[in-house]
C-alpha cells in the first residue's frame, strides 16, 4: 500500500509539472479568492507551519490567509525554491507526525490538502483528472471515516454509498435505511467541497438527500454556492 509520504512526494511532482505549464496569474475555481501563485504560496506554507509546529487552527481560513498573505508579491520560483528548502523537514514530521508531538491525522490531512489543490488546478485548465488507485487507497478511508463520523454525530440513518468503481461504504449506526451512488470521481470531489448541493442532489438517490446534505463535506470544506 501506498505511504501518504510517497503520494505527497508523487503529488507534489504533477502538481508543479502543471503548474509550470499554466499562467501564475490564473484564478483556480474551487479557490477563486487565490490564482496559481497564492495556490503555490499557501502549499508552501503549510509545509512551514507543520515544520513550525503551528498546526493550532490547522484549515483556518485565518491559517491559510497568513501562508498567502505574508508571500504576497514572491515570485513564483522564488516560492518553488522556497519549497524545495522546506521539503526534507516536512517530509519527516509527515512521517511521524506523533514522533515531533503534533496529532498524528497530520499524516495525513497535508497529503488530502495537496492532493486536493491538484485536481482543483486540473479542472481549472481542463486537464485530464484521474482518481488513480494508489491515491484511492490512501485518501478513500479517510473520506469513508469522516462521512461515517459525521452521519453518527448527526444522529442521521445510516446509509450505503456506493461507485461504479466497486465502492461499498456504509456510513452511521446500523443497518443501512437507503443508498446512494455515484461516480467515484464525483463522490471524492463533493466530500471536499467541489461539488454543488445540486451536483449532490443529483447522484442516484434511494432517500431523500436533504438531511445528509449539511454533513456531506468534511468540515473544513464549504459548498461552493456558499
Amino acid at each position: 500500500m501506498t505511504r501518504p509520504v510517497d503520494l505527497y512526494v508523487t503529488t507534489r511532482g504533477r502538481f508543479l509539472d502543471l503548474v509550470g505549464q499554466v499562467d501564475p496569474g490564473l484564478r483556480v475555481r474551487a479557490t477563486p479568492a487565490w490564482d496559481v501563485r497564492d495556490l503555490v504560496a499557501h502549499l508552501v506554507g503549510l509545509n512551514q507551519d507543520l515544520v513550525a509546529g503551528n498546526v493550532e487552527d490547522y484549515a483556518g481560513e485565518q491559517w491559510t490567509a497568513a501562508q498567502v498573505g505574508t508571500r504576497a508579491g514572491v515570485p513564483l520560483p522564488d516560492l518553488v525554491a522556497e519549497w524545495d528548502a522546506v521539503l526534507p523537514a516536512f517530509l519527516e514530521v509527515l512521517a511521524d507526525p506523533v514522533g515531533h508531538g503534533m496529532e498524528d491525522y497530520l499524516g495525513l490531512s497535508p497529503v488530502v490538502d495537496l492532493v486536493s489543490h491538484h485536481l482543483d488546478l486540473c479542472e481549472t485548465v481542463g486537464h485530464e483528472v484521474v482518481v488513480d488507485p494508489e491515491t484511492w487507497s490512501v485518501l478513500g478511508p479517510r473520506r469513508h471515516f469522516l462521512l461515517d463520523l459525521q452521519v453518527q454525530v448527526a444522529a442521521l440513518p445510516a446509509l450505503r454509498v456506493r461507485t461504479s468503481d466497486g465502492d461499498d461504504w456504509v456510513v452511521g449506526s446500523g443497518d443501512p435505511d437507503g443508498e446512494v451512488s455515484a461516480e467515484r470521481l464525483d463522490l471524492w470531489r463533493s466530500l471536499e467541497g467541489r461539488r454543488t448541493r445540486d451536483q449532490v442532489r443529483a447522484f442516484d438517490w434511494s432517500v431523500d438527500p436533504e438531511p445528509y446534505l449539511p454533513v456531506w463535506p468534511a468540515s473544513v470544506f464549504r459548498w461552493p454556492d456558499d
